[in-house]
């Protein structure tokens, strides 16, 4: 909604800006260019990763003036002139720059984490020689006892393995295979050291005692040797390890160790794999942990064109990332974007607690930004903050598939100004609950599922301003509690010859009308391609890509050239309520976008990549403005984008 704080002035100005403010130019545009804000952190939360731009904390860089509350007199002059403005610009149905839409589009290029590889376990069995069995050459078996299974064998798997052998005549031989089976068994089970045999004994009677052993540790937990650990301490990295396996008491177990390893390899900066020798004590073996570090410090700079007409197209961002700089396994990350009206930074922090795998992060993101263009005389400009507290926990990890539950709280507050005067003063404070997670199959080739959803239950405070909250309650009422679903999937599947495919599907469900910062989007760079950010905005929707690409090394064998062609598809449902005025050519509360594209991105991996992208825009857009401009002012049905990425 637009920011009117003059809607219930008896005054014939503060009536005639009121009516202005409701025309169809001015109230699509504002509301189309605030909620792209929440498209972005749609993305953000629903990376594949654990640690996301929205749960970080940092020194804020930003100098605040408080807030004043204006007078009447100065908020009819402050409009008078707002509203000389926008009617010389009608004509070209621009749109106001907010401080959400702004801190929305600058979040959806943040950097996105990459899940880590399954980590290998490097196993060197021991060999062990079985004690000769006394007894004619062929005995009827008539019982078998299993021995030294307590704690890790299940009885009646054990029963059932041999069952088929019980009354049967067996030879030596035949002894020896069944007991070569129990071992095998044992093994598919996660117990990969574990031997079964037969001790020295009578079997004429046709009873049989057989010994288990399920592989020990040597020196137990704390015998763990870990090797090639520096900036994170050894004792973290072993702790990490062998928490899954405590409840075995030595026992070595594949899942159980895979699951510590996959625990370790997710501290930052950190990989680690095993392997397996014979220890000291008898049936025992030694675990080595080998691990490999990267970089303590990482990141790049990028420059692209993905920027909007009042602050800048051209936009610089930096990255720099520090690898456990507490020793702890920890990250920090500042995120830096600047343009010509735009200056933001974000900083990133996460701690492992303890040994299981628990992570709490912080977030503090600022942004300042002024509108220039053909909006530069009206003096709009603005701040925005979000503070983010995290906790994400695995609850499931194994090469092949991975659960984790992320919570979060998040503080998110925008101002707006004109001429000094204040446009918007709006606070949002949500919580959120979620689950996220991969899936390895190999349906089709071995491939890679990425999903996650989560609930969003937060409060937006408009009554920091009056006569905003007056207008909300006679329109669409977004002041209050609210609720949302947040949901995305993403499967990479392996084609022949080479070529990938990559199928995706993200969106939100509300329950209720939204204010423009909780809306999703359909435009933009991680939506429909062939429209600008903020394109499409509304209470519910949802966007399906389908991207197909084949690379190639070229020029040389050092480089990467990767050819693309895509398709993105997308609905929304502009207002939940369906009783609101859509200001826009059809009227429509619910439609659909799409369009298609080619991207080219030539690249040498850990140095730098260029990426370009053609994308058109497919039929018609029903929720253009009555000019027939999309959300950026402008009606071209194509986008060309270009990135160039420089890593360090």
């Amino acid at each position: 909604m637009p920011v009117n704080p003059c809607s219930s002035a008896g005054f014939d100005i503060g009536q005639s800006l009121s009516k202005m403010l409701k025309a169809p130019m001015y109230r699509r545009q504002s509301s189309v260019v605030e909620s792209t804000y929440a498209n972005a952190r749609h993305q953000s939360q629903h990376s594949g990763s654990v640690d996301h731009a929205d749960s970080l904390y940092s020194k804020d860089f930003v100098l605040f003036v408080s807030p004043m509350k204006p007078s009447r007199q100065s908020i009819l002059r402050l409009l008078a002139l707002v509203h000389v403005g926008l009617l010389a610009l009608a004509s070209h149905a621009q749109t106001r720059p907010s401080a959400a839409s702004i801190l929305q589009q600058q979040e959806a290029a943040m950097p996105q984490a990459v899940p880590k590889a399954a980590t290998p376990v490097i196993v060197a069995p021991e060999s062990r020689s079985v004690a000769p069995v006394d007894g004619g050459a062929r005995v009827r078996v008539r019982s078998i006892r299993f021995v030294g299974g307590e704690g890790w064998a299940q009885e009646a798997e054990l029963a059932e393995w041999v069952r088929p052998s019980i009354g049967q005549m067996l030879s030596t031989a035949d002894l020896m295979a069944l007991i070569e089976r129990v071992s095998q068994s044992l093994k598919s089970r996660g117990w990969m050291l574990a031997q079964a045999y037969l001790p020295p004994q009578d079997v004429t009677s046709g009873d049989i005692e057989v010994r288990l052993m399920p592989g020990m540790l040597d020196g137990g937990l704390e015998g763990i040797v870990v090797s090639g650990a520096q900036r994170v301490s050894a004792e973290r990295i072993r702790a990490m390890v062998a928490a899954p396996m405590r409840a075995q008491q030595g026992r070595l177990n594949a899942q159980q160790l895979e699951e510590g390893l996959l625990r370790a390899a997710e501290l930052s900066g950190v990989n680690a794999t095993a392997s397996l020798a014979r220890g000291v004590q008898p049936g025992s073996s030694r675990l080595t942990i080998e691990t490999q570090e990267a970089p303590s410090v990482g990141g790049g700079i990028t420059l692209d064109n993905f920027g909007g007409p009042y602050t800048g197209v051209e936009r610089a961002t930096g990255l720099l990332t520090l690898n456990s700089p507490l020793g702890l396994g920890d990250s920090l990350l500042f995120n830096a974007v600047g343009s010509s009206g735009i200056a933001m930074l974000t900083t990133q922090l996460s701690v492992p607690v303890g040994s299981d795998g628990l992570k709490l992060g912080g977030s503090l993101t600022t942004l300042r930004y002024r509108v220039g263009g053909d909006l530069a005389d009206l003096g709009l400009k603005g701040r925005a903050l979000m503070l983010g507290l995290n906790a994400n926990y695995p609850l499931y990890l194994t090469p092949s598939y991975k659960l984790r539950a992320r919570v979060g709280l998040d503080r998110k507050s925008f101002v707006d100004s004109a001429a000094g005067e204040l446009l918007g003063d709006k606070v949002a404070q949500v919580l959120s609950l979620g689950l996220n997670g991969q899936i390895s199959d190999g349906l089709w080739g071995e491939s890679l599922n990425d999903w996650s959803l989560s609930l969003d239950r937060g409060h937006m405070d408009l009554s920091r301003l009056p006569a905003v909250l007056e207008q909300d309650q006679a329109g669409p009422r977004t002041h209050g509690d609210f609720h949302k679903w947040l949901y995305s999937l993403k499967r990479l599947q392996p084609l022949a010859g080479r070529w990938v495919a990559q199928l995706s599907l993200n969106g939100q469900q509300a329950a209720r009308n939204l204010e423009s910062s909780e809306k999703f989007s359909l435009g933009g760079n991680s939506g429909i391609r062939a429209y600008p950010g903020g394109e499409g905005a509304g209470d519910s929707g949802m966007v399906a890509s389908l991207t197909v690409s084949h690379p190639w090394v070229w020029p040389t064998s050092s480089h990467r050239l990767e050819m693309s062609g895509f398709y993105d598809w997308g609905r929304i449902r502009v207002h939940h309520s369906g009783d609101q005025v859509i200001d826009s050519a059809t009227g429509r509360n619910t439609y659909s976008l799409s369009g298609v594209g080619l991207g080219l991105n030539l690249s040498q991996p850990g140095a730098w990549s260029l990426a370009l992208t053609w994308a058109r825009a497919l039929g018609g857009n029903p929720g253009r403005s009555t000019d027939g401009n999309n959300s950026d002012g402008k009606a071209s049905r194509s986008r060309l984008l270009l990135a160039l990425n420089v890593e360090f």
